[in-house]
C-alpha cells in the first residue's frame, strides 16, 4: 500500500521533470520515465535484499495475506493503523477519480485548426519550407488545412489577403487575391491552390483569414474566427 502511495507522489514528480526539462509529453518521453521510475527503484532494492541477511530478509507471503486481509490495514500501533487507512483512502479516492476521468463523456472541446501547409519531398504535408520568393502575376501552389472539431458540420470561408505591414504593424495597403467556401463535416478540408500576387514589395504578408459563416466585406486578422500568415517578397519579374 505503501509502494502505491508513493507512485501517486512520483508519477506527478516525474510530469513536472519532463516539463522543466522541455521533453514534452510523447509517448516516448512519458514511457521513457515511467520505464526509470520502475526500474531504478527495482534495482536499488535487489541490490539491497542482497546485501541484508537471508534469515532477516522480508518474505510475501500470500496465504496470510488472504487468510488476514485485516492485517494489511490494522497496524501493530494507533500510528500504523491510521497511516494505512489515509493510504486506503488515497487509494480509493486515485482509483475512483481515474475511473470517472476515463469514462465521463468529453463536453467542451470543440474547436477548429487552421494552418497553411507546403509538400515536403516525401509528399507530406508540414508547417515549414513555405515559399518567399513570388514573382507579380505568376502562380505558386500553397495548401491550407482546416480541422474541424466542432462536433458538427461547420460552414467555413477563407479569404487570402496581401497586405503592406509599416514598422508599427499596422496595414498601410491590403489587396484581396482568392476566397474559398465549404461546408466541412467534422473532419479536415484540404484545400490545394495557387497563389499569385497583384502588388510588390518587400516583406509583404500573405494572410489567410477563416471564418465560421460567410466574411465579411473587408476582412481582416480582427474579425477573423482564425488567421494564418507566411511574409514574402514579390518582384517584378
Amino acid at each position: 500500500m505503501l509502494s502505491f502511495g508513493l507512485s501517486l507522489v512520483l508519477i506527478p514528480l516525474a510530469g513536472l521533470g519532463l516539463s522543466a526539462l522541455s521533453l514534452g509529453y510523447s509517448v516516448e518521453t512519458v514511457g521513457n520515465a515511467t520505464t526509470v521510475l520502475i526500474i531504478a527503484p527495482l534495482l536499488l532494492g535487489t541490490i539491497r535484499r542482497l546485501q541484508t541477511p537471508e534469515e532477516s530478509r522480508y518474505i510475501v507471503s500470500f496465504s496470510s495475506a488472504l487468510q488476514r486481509p485485516h492485517g494489511r490495514v490494522v497496524g501493530e500501533s494507533q500510528t500504523d493503523t491510521a497511516v494505512n487507512l489515509i493510504l486506503l483512502f488515497g487509494v480509493l479516492t486515485a482509483v475512483s477519480v481515474l475511473t470517472l476521468a476515463v469514462t465521463a463523456p468529453l463536453s467542451g472541446a470543440t474547436y477548429t485548426d487552421f494552418s497553411i501547409v507546403t509538400q515536403n519531398q516525401n509528399g507530406e504535408l508540414v508547417t515549414s519550407g513555405y515559399p518567399s520568393e513570388f514573382v507579380v502575376g505568376e502562380h505558386q501552389p500553397l495548401t491550407f488545412i482546416v480541422d474541424n472539431n466542432e462536433g458538427q458540420a461547420a460552414e467555413y470561408e477563407v479569404v487570402i489577403l496581401l497586405e503592406r505591414v509599416d514598422d508599427s504593424g499596422a496595414v498601410v495597403e491590403r489587396f484581396e487575391l482568392d476566397r474559398f467556401s465549404r461546408t466541412v463535416e467534422d473532419g479536415q478540408w484540404v484545400e490545394e491552390h495557387q497563389v499569385s500576387p497583384t502588388a510588390t514589395g518587400e516583406n509583404l504578408r500573405l494572410t489567410y483569414v477563416l471564418y465560421k459563416g460567410d466574411a465579411p466585406v473587408e476582412p481582416d486578422l480582427s474579425s477573423a474566427y482564425r488567421s494564418a500568415y507566411i511574409w514574402i517578397d514579390v518582384s517584378e519579374s
